[in-house]
């Protein structure tokens, strides 16, 4: 949405993120269906069908990514439904990417049917074991792909609610975002508040993600990695003792390497409240070009393994082992009236409250850092109306 008061929609390529906030000018094209300065004028002359990329004499997947079928109706209407909610991104149900048609009067069989599909042959590790099986069948896969990157895309999309949602492409994941600290548009990459979930995990587990997100959760280095490596992005970190006192620690620059780089840790331009627990002055225990350690594989240089030594959890461990560890155990008892945990073991920050307090609550988020806190304006009314027809807003 652009424009006065936020009424216009945006019809970018390259989705909502690419949209200036006051002109509606899209960085990167219009999508296929409008043209103009602004991509304000619909092209009635584009098909639907010519949005997608047609195989014939395909089938793609005998997997569980079906959505719905339909009966009776030509590809072009089929390519309709499944943009059909192009602009309506609700964050929860996978986007339709691609579609199986088969024509009428097909000698498979009388009536033309179309089956919409939440994957695409990109995404998927095969095309499926019917690839080559119908023959009067035909596969169309869109050109565009309208996902939100991360959670500051769903809140340009307006969706400014906390809730778990589908982000990325080729291959798309689920992510927490927290839509109300400090603006919104985070998304949560660490959370601990129970000791529901044990992050005594090994090196594959912290790669690809665990626990629950809607509760206690590590989003996985593989994820993290590809939030941060397509813009800059700030870290922030919120903690909680157990007397319902809070601090935060806000870092202007945060990425993560890939998999090579053992998902080397950049970071700095603290912030906050909490005293620089992560990147302080001193290096040697600053996480700042740290790889990522785990109890099965240490990379910190240190002369022991610090992950095993203190707390089992996968972190950026520096030779010191480091000033901070919101991975560790999950200790309860000991932190209250007198901090008395196994130094380091628990869920710490040094410069707050010691190594021998483990922490009740921490939640680590991230955003890019030219993020506009105020790109949109609530509901001044309370009433929510229709947008443009077929814009699904």
């Amino acid at each position: 949405m652009y424009g006065p008061d936020c009424t216009q929609t945006c019809h970018c390529a390259a989705g909502p993120a690419a949209c200036h906030k006051e002109t509606g000018a899209c960085m990167g094209g219009c999508h296929d269906l409008w043209t103009g300065d602004s991509c304000q004028n619909r092209t009635a002359a584009v098909s639907y069908e010519n949005l997608f990329t047609k195989e014939a004499g395909r089938f793609f997947g005998d997997s569980g990514n079906h959505i719905t079928a339909y009966n009776n109706i030509d590809a072009e209407e089929c390519a309709r439904r499944c943009l059909l909610g192009h602009g309506s991104y609700d964050g929860v149900t996978t986007a339709c990417l691609s579609f199986n048609h088969r024509p009428a009067g097909s000698p498979e069989g009388g009536f033309a049917r179309c089956w919409l599909r939440s994957s695409d042959k990109v995404m998927a590790a095969s095309p499926g074991s019917e690839w080559e099986s119908w023959p009067h069948r035909n596969y169309y896969q869109r050109k565009h792909i309208l996902a939100p990157e991360d959670c500051a895309d769903v809140f340009a999309l307006g969706i400014q609610y906390n809730h778990v949602y589908f982000m990325g492409h080729p291959q798309p994941f689920q992510a927490y975002c927290d839509m109300d600290t400090d603006g919104g548009g985070w998304t949560v990459i660490q959370r601990r508040q129970d000791g529901s979930v044990p992050f005594n995990k090994t090196w594959t587990e912290y790669e690809r993600g665990f626990g629950n997100l809607m509760g206690e959760s590590w989003l996985g280095l593989e994820h993290i990695h590809s939030l941060t490596t397509q813009k800059q992005n700030e870290l922030y970190v919120y903690l909680e003792d157990w007397e319902m006192n809070s601090r935060f620690a806000r870092y202007s620059r945060f990425s993560v390497g890939n998999a090579d780089s053992k998902y080397t840790a950049t970071i700095g331009g603290y912030s906050g409240d909490a005293t620089d627990s992560l990147d302080p002055s001193t290096t040697r225990h600053s996480i700042n070009n740290r790889q990522f350690s785990t109890t099965d594989q240490n990379n910190a240089g240190a002369s022991e393994n610090c992950a095993v030594k203190f707390g089992q959890g996968g972190w950026w461990y520096t030779p010191s082992c480091g000033w901070a560890m919101l991975n560790g155990q999950y200790l309860t008892g000991c932190s209250v009236p007198t901090a008395t945990c196994p130094s380091a073991k628990g869920i710490f920050w040094e410069n707050w409250r010691g190594l021998l307090y483990s922490l009740k609550k921490t939640v680590m988020m991230i955003r890019p850092a030219d993020f506009p806190a105020s790109s949109f304006k609530s509901c001044q009314n309370g009433t929510l109306t229709s947008g443009p027809e077929g814009s699904g807003l």
